[in-house]
């Protein structure tokens, strides 16, 4: 299974000390290959040898994002792509931004945050309440 991971999930592991935990979980951790290489690589160089997948987003998504940056205002072109790969892959989305949340409920993607995701490690014992 797939999830897609905007960038502040990454800021937030990162923050908390849980990065590499991150990826110890059974779902593969993926964003689109426009956000890693504008807001990730230059930060967080170290994620894909810690198992983050970087995708493309095919052209048909590429559409949806430019139709989408008219319909909703405020998340960014990136995090639009991130909700444009969740969709390309019918997975769900990582995201701690509000704006990109109510954009992927409101297109009826599946949107979890940031305790959803430790949540989800706690549960397949990665980590513990320590």
């Amino acid at each position: 299974m797939l999830i897609v991971s905007d960038s502040n999930i990454f800021i937030d592991m990162d923050v908390s000390g849980l990065t590499r935990q991150m990826f110890k979980l059974p779902e593969s951790i993926v964003t689109p290959n426009i956000l890693f290489d504008e807001e990730l690589m230059a930060q967080h160089p170290e994620l894909p040898v810690l198992g983050l997948s970087i995708l493309e987003v095919s052209g048909d998504f590429v559409a949806l994002v430019d139709h989408w940056l008219d319909k909703y205002p405020d998340p960014s072109i990136n995090d639009l792509f991130a909700l444009a790969l969740a969709k390309q892959e019918q997975s769900s989305l990582l995201t701690g931004d509000k704006h990109l949340r109510s954009t992927a409920e409101q297109e009826k993607i599946e949107v979890h945050g940031t305790l959803w995701l430790m949540s989800r490690m706690y549960k397949e014992e990665i980590i513990t309440i320590k």
